[in-house]
């Protein structure tokens, strides 16, 4: 189970933040970031953020509640989010990666 949350459409939204760190975009200079936060046990918090040239958070792009940690979570989670950029005009997303644990 899993809560995929994210804005679509407008100035500002997940997608519009994708288009402006891709090259020539406002934000070309900025990057893209994943988050693991544990909230609650069992629960897990996934979280897209753009940072700037000296690591502040400037923005969130998407987050994700997640029951586990599990490799199908994380792969329905990067299908997901790829499968909305790429309905949003952002050519070839290839968003991926994997979650680590620091205990």
């Amino acid at each position: 189970m899993f809560l995929f949350k994210m804005f679509m459409h407008g100035d500002g939204s997940g997608c519009d933040l994708v288009k402006q760190v891709q090259p020539r975009g406002d934000l070309q200079t900025f990057w893209i970031m994943f988050d693991h936060v544990k909230r609650v046990e069992g629960w897990t918090t996934f979280t897209c953020h753009v940072y700037d040239s000296f690591y502040y958070k400037v923005m969130t792009i998407m987050i994700c509640d997640m029951q586990s940690e599990n490799m199908k979570a994380q792969y329905i989670m990067w299908w997901n989010l790829n499968k909305v950029m790429a309905n949003n005009g952002v050519p070839n997303p290839n968003f991926k990666g994997f979650m680590a644990n620091n205990i």
